[in-house]
């Protein structure tokens, strides 16, 4: 390897700790998100079931209309604005997520590099 100072192949541990921390802020953002989902969809099946106006033929809906159109899209115009933008949510924060995780597993990759190479020179095998 034609660089002589190992260490600047290390990433930087601040680094690592501040994308360790965003990647758990956004565990919990994408949790509370998720909760609010959930609760939000859990009254709109509720009202599905309960509320008349939302009946079809003067029935309640089957559980496969609750599964398939209730949880997806709630029973207004409103309650998909706001399903959809929870999902929306969700998934943004799930992007930032994954790209944390990813970023700190490149950066352990690289500190194993490290460690192969310092190995490696202190041996004598480079």
């Amino acid at each position: 390897m034609a660089n002589n100072n190992l260490e600047d192949l290390l990433p930087d541990f601040d680094d690592m700790n501040t994308v360790a921390v965003a990647s758990s802020t956004a565990r919990l953002q994408a949790h509370m998100v998720k909760d609010e989902m959930d609760a939000y969809i859990a009254e709109c099946v509720r009202q599905a079931y309960q509320n008349k106006e939302f009946w079809v033929n003067g029935k309640p809906p089957v559980q496969t209309y609750i599964d398939r159109v209730v949880s997806v899209v709630g029973n207004t115009p409103e309650d998909a604005k706001h399903i959809h933008d929870l999902t929306v949510q969700l998934a943004e924060l799930q992007k930032l997520i994954d790209e944390n995780r990813a970023l700190l597993l490149n950066m352990r990759d690289q500190v194993s590099v490290f460690q192969t190479l310092s190995s490696n020179k202190r041996v004598g095998i480079t």
